[in-house]
């Protein structure tokens, strides 16, 4: 049984009074929720401490701090369901922005790993499927990491911290792992970059539940862990993933599968690399420019910003001039001031922004490419990839690439944040790279 201590990683305490105290069964799980709001651990405290909130969790967490609202030892009011809440730790994470995917902040992922490691330290009855310490997370409630949605028709905890579960898995179980079997001390890294899915791709399915639509919250049935083929995607939606087993190419090994499922169970299988050749080292790269270098301008057009593809005045001398400003990734990534090339005569009349191969002995860059996270213009008359036109106020607009499929682009949000949810395809070659 569990002996009821409360983490030492506390910064603010809060006697919340709406618990059940004792709880009554042993401590095997932890529940984790969003708070659905940017306010403070602090800020949520002082909300649950009013008689109207009827709501608590055990923890919080955000901006790396840890609140206590419920004793371990006591049930809180987080989950909808008292069977969990009676047998789980809750704890709500902190968003760093409101709306969907509900984002949290990478530091305080980090911090709700050690939190998470902190508990199972104290509460053995928190196990791997195998029967060991730690998390076992398989996207149903029979796991010992749950989420808030599995015990109620809601969207808690969001997009971007279900998105994070798995790698929470590996983090504290990497940790737990050695301390109670090799005793080896082990640092938590940070998260996880998440997957790029695209439709026909073969994937690992964990097992669990899976849906007849992708907005569906009641499943159809449970299915067994294997692979199974990617045959439809749904982004943001709350099971984006469509699924078929048989279609998994792996004989016995392929899942039965069949439906729509949540993100949170599916992991791409990477293809092992055939060996290759020992190469020979790579010739050494030319110095990375800095604000204050004194370069060698080979001559040429400048430009008034960073972006733009006319220049500005005349064609520039060849000579001398200090790097005043850099903005890599841009067309004109470098701005020079020839008349701080240095004394005496050499130096260059360039004042503006050039191209990387305008300046002698510095490799211009890669072509760019268009890809996920890319800023973009639509051109002109174009429209969407399913032939409808476009509103006028989408095009002068600049965005963020979410997808790219081939020649299928997917934008969602521009670059302010101040658009999103718009999810449209786009042919690659309708748009501009900015």
């Amino acid at each position: 049984m569990s002996n009821f201590t409360n983490s030492p990683m506390v910064n603010v305490t809060f006697n919340v009074p709406h618990r059940n105290s004792p709880r009554n069964a042993e401590i095997t799980a932890i529940t984790l929720h969003h708070f659905a709001s940017t306010a403070t651990v602090d800020n949520i405290g002082g909300w649950f401490m009013q008689a109207a909130a009827r709501a608590s969790y055990n923890y919080g967490v955000g901006n790396r701090r840890t609140a206590m609202y419920v004793e371990e030892r006591n049930r809180s009011w987080a989950s909808s369901n008292a069977a969990n809440d009676h047998r789980a730790i809750t704890i709500g994470v902190q968003n760093s922005a409101r709306g969907n995917p509900w984002p949290i902040a990478d530091s305080d992922e980090l911090h709700l790993i050690q939190l998470c490691i902190d508990i199972c330290r104290r509460n053995p009855g928190i196990r791997q499927e195998n029967g060991t310490r730690g998390l076992w997370y398989n996207g149903t409630s029979r796991g010992s990491l749950t989420r808030h949605n599995m015990f109620a028709n809601t969207d808690c905890p969001g997009r971007d911290l279900g998105g994070r579960f798995q790698n929470i898995v590996r983090q504290v179980n990497a940790v737990l792992d050695a301390e109670f079997n090799q005793n080896q001390p082990v640092t938590p890294q940070p998260p996880t970059p998440p997957n790029t899915w695209t439709i026909g791709q073969i994937v690992q399915f964990a097992g669990g539940p899976h849906f007849v639509g992708s907005t569906v919250a009641t499943p159809s049935g449970e299915r067994r862990a294997g692979r199974a083929q990617i045959t439809a995607l749904a982004p943001g939606a709350r099971n984006s993933i469509h699924l078929v087993g048989s279609l998994g190419n792996a004989g016995g090994n392929n899942s039965n599968v069949h439906g729509w499922v949540d993100a949170n169970l599916v992991t791409s299988l990477e293809p092992v690399a055939p060996p290759q050749p020992p190469q020979p080292p790579a010739p050494p790269r030319p110095p990375v420019l800095s604000v204050g270098d004194i370069v060698t301008f080979k001559g040429g057009p400048h430009f008034g910003n960073s972006l733009s593809a006319t220049p500005s005045g005349t064609t520039r001398s060849v000579g001398r001039a200090r790097v005043t400003a850099l903005a890599n990734g841009r067309r004109n990534p470098v701005h020079l001031v020839g008349s701080q090339g240095g004394s005496g005569s050499g130096n260059s009349n360039v004042h503006g922004w050039v191209t990387l191969d305008r300046i002698d002995g510095a490799t211009p860059p890669p072509p760019r490419v268009i890809a996920a996270g890319s800023h973009v213009r639509i051109q002109p008359g174009s429209t969407w990839f399913t032939g409808l036109g476009i509103p006028a106020s989408i095009m002068t607009d600049t965005w963020v690439v979410l997808s790219r499929n081939g020649d299928r682009v997917v934008l969602n949000t521009n670059v302010t944040g101040t658009r999103t949810g718009i999810m449209s395809p786009i042919h690659v070659n309708r748009l501009t790279l900015i």
